[in-house]
């Protein structure tokens, strides 16, 4: 697990060092670069780039867990508690 830590952190850093915080539209719909930047909703890369893997992370391991994950219906016999 803390090698699984160490390379997830290592990630997050090279993924956030590798490009700058930028604004990625507005909220009025026209395009950012004729927008001034305290008129942004949104943004994208900088420190942001970490929780953005994080997301297709969390999408990712959802998918597979309702694809792979067998449902636990426990034992089908009588339910009484009764042996």
């Amino acid at each position: 697990n803390s090698l699984v830590a160490i390379g997830a952190g290592l990630l997050a850093n090279w993924a956030a060092g590798s490009n700058k915080l930028a604004p990625f539209f507005s909220a009025e719909g026209t395009e950012a670069a004729a927008m001034p930047e305290s008129a942004t909703t949104f943004y994208m890369g900088g420190y942001l780039n970490p929780f953005d893997i994080a997301i297709f992370a969390l999408v990712g391991c959802g998918i597979l867990a309702v694809v792979l994950w067998e449902e636990n219906y426990g034992d089908t016999g009588d339910s009484s508690g009764k042996e």
